[in-house]
C-alpha cells in the first residue's frame, strides 16, 4: 500500500493506492489507462446548505450568473465527472461539466509529495442584489479527496477505482470593495463520491 499526499490550489488529495495482480483472458476489457488511477470519473454529490453568518445575503437582481459569485444552492447542479491525469510527479484535476467541459474554476495542477493546504479564490465586484447594495465577493474553495482502487467482487470479474471527496467554499461579501467591512460570509459544505471501472473480465 502506497500513500501519496498531493497539494494543489483549491486541492488537497492522499491517494490510496494498491497493487492488483489481474489476469489477462482473452475476455478482459481494459479502458483508457487501465492499471493506473488516471481517468474520468462520474460522480455523485450530496450537496449541503448554504449557512450565512452574521446576516442572509440578499437575492441577485436578474439572472445573469456572470454578474454573481453566489454559493450554489442544495438543488444546483454540480460538475457530474471529476478528469484525473498524472505524468510522474506531476497531477493534473479538473472538474467537468455535463458536456465533458471543464467546469468553471474547475482546473487545478499538483505536485506528488507536497505538504499542506492550498486554497484557490476568485474574486469579482457583483452586480446590485436586493438591497441595493453592490458587494465585492471572493470565493475560497478547498476540495480533499481520495481513491482506492479496489478489485472487484466475486474474485477475477474486475476492478474499479473508487474517489470520495469533501468540498468546502467560503464566500465573503464586502461593501463596496475587496478592504471593504464585511457584510456577511456563506459557507457550502458538500461531498461526493463516484467510480470509474478499471477492467472488466468478460463472460
Amino acid at each position: 500500500m502506497q500513500t501519496v499526499l498531493l497539494k494543489a490550489p483549491g486541492w488537497t488529495a492522499v491517494i490510496l493506492s494498491s497493487v492488483i495482480a489481474v489476469g489477462c483472458g482473452s475476455g478482459t476489457m481494459f479502458p483508457p489507462d487501465a492499471g493506473t488511477i488516471n481517468g474520468t470519473y462520474a460522480l455523485q454529490w450530496f450537496p449541503g446548505p448554504i449557512m450565512c453568518t452574521p446576516a442572509a445575503l440578499p437575492n441577485a437582481v436578474g439572472s445573469d450568473p456572470s454578474k454573481y459569485l453566489s454559493p450554489p444552492a442544495a438543488d444546483s447542479p454540480r460538475p457530474p465527472s471529476l478528469s484525473v491525469r498524472i505524468n510522474g510527479d506531476s497531477v493534473s484535476l479538473t472538474l467537468l461539466d455535463a458536456s465533458g467541459a471543464a467546469a468553471a474554476l474547475g482546473s487545478y495542477e499538483a505536485v506528488a509529495g507536497k505538504a499542506g493546504t492550498a486554497l484557490q479564490t476568485a474574486g469579482m465586484m457583483e452586480g446590485p442584489r436586493g438591497s441595493g447594495e453592490i458587494f465585492y465577493a471572493t470565493d475560497s474553495a478547498r476540495l480533499d479527496y481520495s481513491i482506492l482502487q479496489l478489485v472487484l467482487l466475486p474474485p477475477g470479474i474486475g476492478a474499479q477505482d473508487d474517489i470520495s471527496m469533501t468540498s468546502s467554499s467560503t464566500f465573503t461579501f464586502r461593501v463596496a470593495g475587496p478592504t471593504s467591512p464585511i457584510f456577511t460570509t456563506c459557507v457550502v459544505r458538500d461531498s461526493a463520491a463516484g467510480s470509474r471501472p478499471n477492467y472488466v473480465r468478460g463472460q
